[in-house]
């Protein structure tokens, strides 16, 4: 599983490699976006209640991927065994990774599965977010409200744990 030790060691690594390199993290952020777009993920994305096991990748994905992105993958365990262990999500067009159905819901960002894709989505559909100047986010976890409702001018983003601010 990606816990919050893995994305902390990853900021670690990135600081270490002389920054954060715009190489690295659009890499990084590509791979995501080719797993999300593959036609067998969107499936199991579309068809899976609770996602309550990991998606299983094609065996011949990555081929396309720089020997760095691979690394970083594994290493992170982002992909571990042939299997993504974590959810890859999407809000506008940004991608971000967040817990599966297959992680206890103690140790989940979220209890229940997509609670927050479900309120983004209800406050897109009812053009809720037209009239806000400002987004407050207690408990702002990676951000999702934010990267959803991102036409919102200000945001404030708030966490008790400092690794999910990261």
């Amino acid at each position: 599983m990606l816990g919050a030790d893995y994305l902390f060691q990853l900021e670690r690594y990135l600081d270490d490699q002389g920054g954060r390199d715009p190489a690295v993290l659009t890499g990084l952020s590509e791979a995501l976006q080719a797993i999300y777009e593959l036609p067998d993920y969107q499936n199991w994305l579309n068809g899976a209640s609770e996602y309550a096991s990991q998606y299983s990748l094609p065996p011949n994905f990555g081929t396309e991927l720089s020997g760095q992105t691979k690394r970083l993958l594994d290493r992170f365990c982002i992909i571990n065994g042939g299997f993504v262990e974590v959810k890859i999500d999407k809000h506008g067009e940004r991608v971000h990774m967040t817990d599966g159905g297959w992680v206890p819901s103690a140790y989940r960002v979220y209890p229940y599965a997509d609670e927050s894709k479900l309120l983004c989505d209800y406050v897109l559909a009812n053009s809720l977010h037209q009239d806000a100047d400002l987004l407050i986010d207690p408990a702002c976890g990676c951000g999702h409200h934010g990267l959803a409702l991102s036409t919102i001018p200000t945001r404030a983003y708030l966490d008790i744990n400092i690794r999910a601010l990261v």
